[in-house]
Order: structure tokens, then sequence, then C-alpha cells
């Protein structure tokens, strides 16, 4: 079984909407991919620490790479990537894990390569 971390952005919503926004993606990939598992290891950060404050960012970042080196791949989720979802791809990147871009399109889950862009 293949594990697939989750990066969705983060800058800019309250902990509610994004507990939710990511209640259901996480709800709508297990459902459409059933041979994968995923992970979600920034989620904590996200709720223990302060996003505005960089030396919490930079923290949950640098352990949010480690956990993301062990991944088999890296999904960006949604139509928008951030600053941060960009360094979990390039990171993937380069050390040779393929990232995918994971998006809800009129007849489900859509996903295929990320290429780099936005």
């Amino acid at each position: 079984m293949r594990l697939a971390y989750l990066a969705h952005p983060v800058s800019g919503l309250s902990q509610e909407t994004l507990r939710c926004s990511i209640a259901g993606w996480v709800f709508d990939v297990t459902e459409a991919f059933p041979d994968v598992a995923f992970t979600v290891p920034w989620l904590a950060y996200v709720l223990a620490l302060d996003d505005q404050n960089p030396a919490h960012r930079a923290r949950g970042m640098r352990d949010d790479l480690q956990s993301l080196s062990r991944c088999d791949e890296v999904w960006l989720l949604g139509g928008v990537i951030s600053a941060g979802m960009r360094t979990e791809a390039e990171h993937a990147v380069s050390i040779c894990i393929p990232v995918f871009r994971v998006t809800r399109g009129p007849d489900g889950l859509v996903r295929e390569e990320w290429g780099g862009g936005a």
C-alpha cells in the first residue's frame, strides 16, 4: 500500500474552516483511493502552534518535510498551491518522490501529475 502525504493551504484559514476542509478531503480521497494510506502530519502543528510565528512555522515545516520524506507520494489538494505547499512539493521532487495535484471535478476527484505550476 502506498502512503501519500496530503498538502493543503493553511494561511488565512480559521482552525474550524481548516478542520472542515481537511475532513472533507480525507473522506473524499479515502473513498476514491482505497488502496492508498494518507497522512496529514502538519495538521497537529497548525492546530497547536501559531502559524504567524516564524519560529513555530519553521519548526512545523522542518518536521513536516521529515515526515514527507518517508512517504511514497505527495498530493497537493485543491485549486490553490500555497507557498508552503510549493515548498513541500519542491522538496518531494528533490528527493524523487512523485507529486500529484488533486482537485474536485464534475465526475469526482481528478489526480494528475504536478508539473511545478500554480
